[in-house]
């Protein structure tokens, strides 16, 4: 990837100076009963409510407006008796197991906001927000705010990614990668999808079972049968799927960065990606923080290099309203960590 220009401060800057870090706060807070640090998030909460900041009342917007959230569902894997009955048949592999961790080593999900506690995610798989069940507790929501993340930020995440990924292709394409990854021994691996074992980088398995599954459900072919004969035909259906899996992580990652910058100034993102971080507050400034002129803005453009050799020339002409805006999350997040350690002085 091409590097762009770097527009941001740093929070260890002169904003990261006027609020405590992190760790300091978190320590703090486990030094407290469980009580009081329930009613440091009470008391915080409610100041919240009647915040002035624009991007807190903006985030917190986020949670406001939705009847209701998507259910999750579990993780399925391709059967051979589907796509290619002379295979083996699949059985689950439990994460945990040593066989799961020797065969995935490596293929960790591609999460942006780690620290982030919610109950609110993406499915890539549905293209619909999922609501996990319950809600975070207290001592996940004061984390969060020590964090400098805002209570709803994991609706605000969820509902913006559903906002951005609007590419009919590229829902194909993620129902295709949100399958669980399986070896040619019938080996499925839980908790990872074919999208985590492709990010990994390292040699994947590609069984027949998959392979015909993508020629018939991406490629619209029932030219292949199992088993594939090694020859030419299997060569270029192979390098189509890796073509494929390039085409989805580009856009995934793009709308991940940018939904990650909707509610944090320095997401934490894969080191790969950091370069799109100045680029994403440049976007949400052109598009005055509206997710929904953001996907308009996506969709129009012919592509993602083109797009973002695009922002990279205007942020040469005048990066001053991205710097800005990274400036004021900043600012945000400094200031819920101000209430964090205000609470934890014993301040009202």
């Amino acid at each position: 990837m091409r590097r762009g220009p770097v527009v941001c401060l740093l929070v260890t800057g002169w904003l990261g100076a006027q609020a405590p870090a992190t760790a300091t706060l978190l320590a703090r807070a486990r030094e407290l009963t469980a009580e009081r640090r329930a009613e440091i998030v009470r008391t915080i909460e409610q100041r919240l409510v009647r915040d002035r900041d624009e991007h807190l009342q903006r985030i917190q917007s986020s949670a406001r407006g939705v009847a209701a959230y998507a259910s999750p569902e579990p993780k399925t894997w391709f059967e051979p008796r589907e796509f290619a009955p002379a295979a083996a048949a699949r059985h689950l592999v439990a994460a945990g197991s040593s066989t799961h961790r020797t065969a995935t080593a490596g293929m960790a999900a591609f999460v942006c906001l780690p620290e982030l506690h919610g109950v609110v995610h993406y499915d890539w798989g549905r293209a619909v927000a999922v609501h996990a069940g319950g809600e975070p507790g207290a001592d996940q929501r004061l984390e969060n705010y020590s964090h400098g993340l805002p209570p709803a930020a994991d609706q605000a995440l969820a509902r913006t990614l559903a906002t951005l990924d609007q590419d009919p292709r590229q829902h194909r394409l993620a129902a295709y990668f949100e399958h669980l990854y399986a070896d040619r021994q019938g080996q499925v691996f839980a908790g990872v999808t074919l999208f985590d074992a492709w990010s990994a980088g390292s040699v994947v398995e590609m069984p027949d079972t998959d392979a015909i599954a993508f020629a018939r459900q991406i490629l619209g072919s029932r030219a292949f049968v199992a088993p594939i004969p090694a020859d030419r035909r299997r060569d270029r259906l192979y390098e189509q799927v890796r073509e494929a899996f390039a085409e989805h992580r580009e856009y995934r990652t793009l709308r991940l960065a940018l939904a990650a910058t909707y509610v944090a100034a320095h997401p934490t993102l894969d080191a790969t990606y950091v370069d799109l971080l100045p680029r994403c507050h440049w976007l949400w400034q052109e598009c005055g923080e509206d997710p929904r002129r953001l996907a308009e803005r996506l969709a129009g453009a012919k592509d993602r290099p083109t797009l973002l050799a695009e922002v990279d020339a205007r942020l040469r002409q005048d990066s001053a309203p991205a710097e800005q805006r990274c400036r004021d999350m900043e600012a945000m997040a400094a200031h819920l960590r101000g209430l964090v350690a205000a609470g934890l002085d014993g301040g009202d």
